[in-house]
């Protein structure tokens, strides 16, 4: 079996390769999902949860959120929370 995590291009390229030899593939693609905390969340919880997701499965996933993104204001915040997880 051959398992691939990473872009589209390089998974097409993976698939037809092993098609070759008739292997079982199992692709992982696509881009990185952002983890979306607004003003009125729950910012601790919310940046905790997503440092806690992007780590899953080393971060081999295509629906693992790996960008946080926070108001400018409360970056830091943010930044502290997600260390603490």
């Amino acid at each position: 079996m051959v398992s691939f995590t990473g872009s589209t291009n390089t998974g097409r390229a993976v698939m037809a390769d092993g098609s070759v030899t008739l292997k079982k593939v199992f692709l992982e693609l696509g881009g990185k999902s952002a983890f979306l905390v607004l003003d009125d969340a729950d910012r601790a919880g919310a940046c905790s949860m997503a440092a806690f997701t992007a780590s899953m499965h080393a971060g081999q996933g295509c629906a693992i959120t790996t960008r946080l993104v926070v108001p400018r204001a409360r970056y830091d915040e943010a930044v502290e929370a997600a260390a603490a997880t």
